[in-house]
């Protein structure tokens, strides 16, 4: 669950109706690890990240580009380029779960058919919220508390702004960041079970941005300290100077079947 609040303030598609786009905002949050994130946004430019590392998403030019401050390095990329790298990724947890299979076969043939191996399968999450009426002043706005389930089970809380997912849409082009997102995807992961099950995330966005999570397992919190709305540096979006371009590590090869 610690990814939820980044993956929820980067989901917000259908969060109120669009609106003019005036100057930028900048969010930081503190997490209770002692590390800050940063959330800027600014028309179709948006920049996600800790100290060690953070993205830059141009929607404008359709690139992605993460950098890493301590090495002076980034890497970028095309959106073809990373719906590319999102299929050889799965293209590798395919031929894990294949080695993982004929390994299951060597070692039922040394010990027994009852004793093979199968690869480990995922029990699907289904993810509910319940309002719990509860409100609590946050960074300057107004925030209401959600308790998400998992299964069933309480994972999480969740304190939500209306508010401040007006002002960002007032800042930035969330279209231009959905259709960029939805497209590095590979083709097959965008069937109508896939989308119908991505539409799930609407029951959070309907409610606003996350100003606060806690993560009821590990108490892993996360929580907005500052909200500045104002025009906002290019350099903000922009790769600083003098940094190195890296290539990403290569994804051929991989597992081999036994």
């Amino acid at each position: 669950m610690k990814k939820f609040l980044l993956l929820v303030a980067l989901s917000l598609s259908v969060v109120l109706g669009a609106s003019p786009l005036l100057a930028g905002i900048l969010i930081e949050a503190q997490t209770s690890d002692g590390d800050r994130l940063t959330w800027a946004c600014e028309d179709g430019l948006f920049r996600i990240g800790m100290g060690e590392a953070y993205t830059i998403m141009d929607t404008n030019n359709e690139m992605t580009y993460v950098v890493i401050p301590k090495e002076k390095i980034y890497y970028a990329s095309s959106v073809e380029e990373n719906q590319q790298r999102m299929k050889a990724m799965q293209e590798q947890m395919k031929k894990m779960q294949k080695a993982l299979g004929a390994m299951g076969k060597k070692f039922g043939k040394i010990f027994g058919e009852k004793q093979e191996i199968q690869p480990p399968k995922e029990k699907p999450s289904k993810f509910t919220h319940k309002k719990t009426g509860k409100k609590s002043r946050i960074a300057g706005y107004t925030a209401e508390q959600l308790i998400i389930y998992e299964n069933g089970r309480p994972v999480s809380e969740v304190w939500v702004s209306e508010k401040l997912a007006r002002d960002l849409r007032k800042s930035c082009n969330v279209e231009k960041l959905t259709k960029m997102t939805e497209a590095t995807l590979p083709e097959e992961w965008q069937t109508s079970k896939r989308k119908m099950s991505a539409l799930e995330m609407k029951d959070f966005e309907e409610f606003g941005y996350p100003l606060k999570e806690v993560s009821y397992e590990d108490n892993y919190r996360v929580e907005v300290i500052k909200v500045e709305k104002k025009p906002l540096p290019k350099s903000l979006f922009s790769v600083p100077k003098g940094y190195k371009k890296a290539s990403y590590p290569s994804l051929q090869g991989g597992f081999q079947s036994w």
